[in-house]
């Protein structure tokens, strides 16, 4: 955590304001940290992440996938990584900011028990099977993808 801040406080000190968008690629370049690299990208991922609210600033669509992205990929620890993800996509309903592509790679890349423990939808296994017109309006209003209905 004390790195993005860093990084954070040395742009300012530059003169250039932390945007969503900093942290988006922070986050993103995190999401595809070598095998060896990891742990400490998790880290700064999970650290840039929770300095969104210190920075004035709320996740959208680009950050909460690029966080899926960053667990999926980063953490080891599989019950921990349901966790992870079932408190994510939970922030990300509540926000307004599912998108199909979300839910495409959480059924991609989960079994269909920890797609369930995650998103609490049951998935036979069909790539057809999920759409964002069918869930609640509420969990994609302020997507950037659209819905079709």
């Amino acid at each position: 955590e004390n790195e993005v801040l860093t990084l954070l406080e040395e742009m300012e000190s530059n003169g250039c304001t932390p945007t969503l968008e900093s942290f988006n690629i922070l986050i993103h370049t995190c999401s595809r940290a070598e095998a060896n690299n990891t742990r400490n990208a998790l880290q700064i991922a999970a650290s840039a992440y929770n300095a969104l609210d210190a920075a004035g600033l709320t996740a959208d669509s680009v950050t909460y996938m690029s966080m899926i992205r960053a667990i999926l990929n980063l953490m080891n620890d599989s019950e921990g990584k349901v966790q992870a993800l079932a408190a994510l996509f939970k922030k990300c309903c509540e926000g307004g900011f599912l998108n199909q592509h979300m839910i495409n790679i959480l059924a991609q890349d989960t079994s269909s028990d920890e797609f369930q423990s995650i998103t609490g939808m049951s998935w036979s296994g069909r790539s057809d099977a999920l759409q964002i017109e069918s869930l609640p309006l509420e969990w994609s209003q302020h997507s950037t993808s659209q819905r079709k209905n």
